[in-house]
């Protein structure tokens, strides 16, 4: 019966504390963050929607003859109207979550029509729900890398220690004979 009990008590302990880390912790990272594109090409934006996270840059390249510029309701903008000439680019880095609607002025008339897009930005930490928090990244680039940081350390911890547990005296033996490995490996600097 103590057994049991020990075994229980670690389980317990050792999950409470891996799921108190991976909340606290903020649970998944991105890295690095990424660089969207959109073309300005036959008098449109190419993508004139796009949903990016926190952290992302955007660049618009000019792909027509003509000249246009990029300029949002919030007032940030790529230069005067007519500033981004043919070939030309612009970027913009988005540091907050929300709907970023913009234009070209000599090819639109106002937000509602003509040369608009709009950039929905996404928080990067997602948000609990039913069935605990979640994270949305979107598809990575090449090279990326997603980190499960404390948390993933937290629950390697709780494995070994159930681990452990198990092994005193475990009226559990087919548990005993199975062996667990894990490799750990860091991000190579460059």
């Amino acid at each position: 019966m103590a057994a049991k009990r020990v075994i229980r008590r670690a389980l317990v302990v050792s999950l409470v504390c891996a799921w108190l880390v991976v909340l606290t912790s903020g649970g998944v990272s991105r890295a690095p963050t990424s660089e969207k594109e959109v073309h300005l090409t036959n008098f449109k934006f190419d993508p004139p929607t796009l949903t990016i996270v926190v952290g992302d840059t955007v660049k618009w390249t000019n792909m027509d003859a003509t000249d246009h510029d990029v300029t949002f309701e919030d007032g940030e903008k790529s230069g005067d109207p007519g500033s981004l000439g043919s070939g030309k680019a612009w970027n913009r880095t988005f540091t907050k979550k929300g709907d970023y609607r913009y234009r070209c002025v000599l090819h639109s008339g106002g937000f509602e029509g003509g040369m608009v897009g709009k950039i929905i930005v996404k928080d990067v930490s997602g948000g609990g729900g039913p069935s605990g928090p979640s994270v949305s990244l979107g598809p990575l680039p090449p090279g990326a890398m997603v980190s499960l940081g404390l948390g993933g350390l937290a629950i390697l911890v709780s494995v070994i220690a159930i681990g452990s547990a198990f092994r005193e005296k475990s009226p559990y033996r087919e548990i005993d004979e199975k062996t667990v490995s894990v490799e750990v490996t860091r991000p190579r600097k460059k």
